[in-house]
């Protein structure tokens, strides 16, 4: 029983924290090295989700359209990606990791951007 107040009270606090932020500006930050930057020596962004988050699922859907590759992420099922997540300061989802640029929310112009200027190097 416990475990399930746990449970329900962790979900509750990324659906207020993490949904909350959807609707907010997206943050774009230039960091040192990101985690997964270049994954197996191919440029891959790093898509941070949650399976219920309807933003995260248009952002995939927008990264197929664009044919730009990617690594999925859940931040509720992957332990490993939980803590990039955190470690990285990510605020909600969906979260972009493009080379050294982090984008929170939503903003299919932002990760096009940072993806057409990861290409130019």
């Amino acid at each position: 029983m416990r475990t399930t107040i746990l449970t329900v009270i962790l979900f509750l606090m990324v659906f207020v924290f993490g949904l909350g932020r959807l609707d907010a500006e997206p943050v774009q930050t230039n960091m040192g090295t990101t985690p997964h930057a270049n994954v197996q020596g191919s440029k891959k962004v790093q898509l941070y989700i949650t399976s219920w988050c309807p933003y995260c699922r248009k952002m995939e859907e927008f990264l197929i359209a664009s044919k730009i590759p990617y690594r999925k992420l859940d931040v509720e099922n992957n332990e490993t990606a939980a803590k990039d997540f955190r470690r990285l300061q990510g605020d909600g989802v969906p979260f972009i990791v493009v080379d050294r640029t982090l984008i929170s929310g939503y903003d299919p112009e932002a990760v096009r951007s940072a993806w057409d200027d990861w290409n130019k190097e």
